[in-house]
């Protein structure tokens, strides 16, 4: 019988809760080894196995038994380590990861919380150690994983969603954004492109006749890469199972889908449903909040692709850090924004005096239409 050995110790760079190995590629159905450490000193090893959309139960009956080695384990120090044997074969072996940082109870079927981190790998059994004159048998050390494993399907789903969201988010919004910055003094039909690269995001008709015949454009039309990501997002999370985890990228994403879609329905407001505030000689209120929450959107959209790209890629995947060049591209998108933003600044008292003398005119002539929408 081969017998693998297995070794998972703690990078000390997260509390040591709970660590896992899974044979298999994903989190759903594979046999898991989960061990922790106890405040007596001693090592509970917990088999168990995750149903679709559940967390980890365990195992009466699991297909190949593991052993705890505590004579191999260490709870002390920065970097603590546990190491189980079970049954195994000198081939290619496809294994999941997972690490918690809360300490379950003592006994071995006890509740564990929702992991930190969680991964793929391919470990080679095949080949032997330096120095090595047994075959296969000196191939146990877990350090000769691979790290060329393919995407998982939930890890692409993340790549989709990360791609679609940036394109809704760094680059379709801003560009709206940017246009009526800039455009708004010299052009009287800068709305229309606001309007189609703000929400629309796709759309080569006329927006606006859609809007006034009640048509659904997210329906009949592309739609926004903003939802279409965001459903990427979540659907991938369903995919990679083990429960849901409430990360601060998660939390962000959700709040930042409340404020857009919020946004949206602002600028409609603004630009559809007249309140003449030209009788008090001031701008709406309302346009003011439209611009302050553009901005922030903006603002938070940067910094949450940020903890998509730096924490959670890694969290949820246990793949490595993304290219320097994503970081590169993410730093030159914010630096266009920003600049172009405050020199399109240089536009506004233009704008101010245009919409000061549009109220003047306004109530010369009541029956003159609002225009100060956005």
């Amino acid at each position: 019988m081969f017998l693998s050995l297995y070794e998972l110790q703690s990078t000390d760079v997260l509390p040591f809760g709970w660590m896992a190995i899974g044979f298999g590629t994903q989190m759903h159905g594979p046999p898991m080894v989960i061990m922790w450490g106890n405040s007596d000193g001693t090592i509970t090893l917990s088999q168990r196995q995750a149903p679709p959309g559940s967390a980890p139960i365990p195992v009466a009956s699991p297909p190949k038994v593991a052993t705890a080695v505590p004579q191999l384990s260490s709870l002390t120090g920065s970097q603590p380590k546990v190491v189980f044997t079970i049954p195994g074969t000198a081939n290619l072996t496809d294994l999941i990861w997972a690490f918690g940082t809360t300490k379950p109870k003592k006994p071995a079927n006890s509740t564990l919380l929702k992991h930190t981190g969680a991964g793929t790998f391919t470990l080679d059994l095949t080949k032997t150690l330096p120095g090595d004159t047994n075959g296969t048998a000196g191939a146990l050390p877990s350090s000769k994983s691979s790290t060329t494993t393919p995407f998982l399907p939930y890890q692409k789903l993340i790549i989709a969603h990360a791609v679609i969201v940036s394109l809704g988010f760094l680059i379709f919004l801003p560009i709206g954004v940017l246009l009526a910055r800039l455009t708004r003094t010299y052009n009287n039909k800068w709305f229309k492109g606001h309007w189609i690269l703000q929400f629309v995001l796709g759309e080569r008709g006329n927006a606006l006749s859609l809007f006034k015949k009640g048509k659904n454009l997210i329906r009949e039309k592309a739609g926004p890469a903003i939802i279409a990501g965001c459903i990427l997002g979540f659907v991938a999370v369903n995919v990679q199972g083990g429960g849901e985890s409430h990360t601060s990228h998660k939390t962000i994403g959700r709040v930042l889908l409340g404020l857009y879609l919020g946004q949206c329905a602002l600028g409609v407001f603004i630009h559809f449903i007249k309140i003449h505030f030209w009788r008090f000689n001031y701008r709406p209120p309302q346009n003011y909040i439209h611009v302050i929450l553009g901005l922030t959107i903006l603002g938070l959209s940067f910094y949450q692709a940020r903890l998509g790209f730096t924490q959670e890629w890694v969290n949820s995947t246990g793949r490595p850090t993304v290219p320097n060049g994503v970081n590169i591209t993410w730093i030159i998108l914010l630096s266009i924004v920003a600049i172009t933003y405050i020199v399109g600044l240089v536009y506004l008292p233009r704008q101010l005096r245009q919409e000061k003398e549009l109220r003047k005119r306004a109530r010369s002539t009541p029956s003159l239409k609002d225009n100060s929408s956005i």
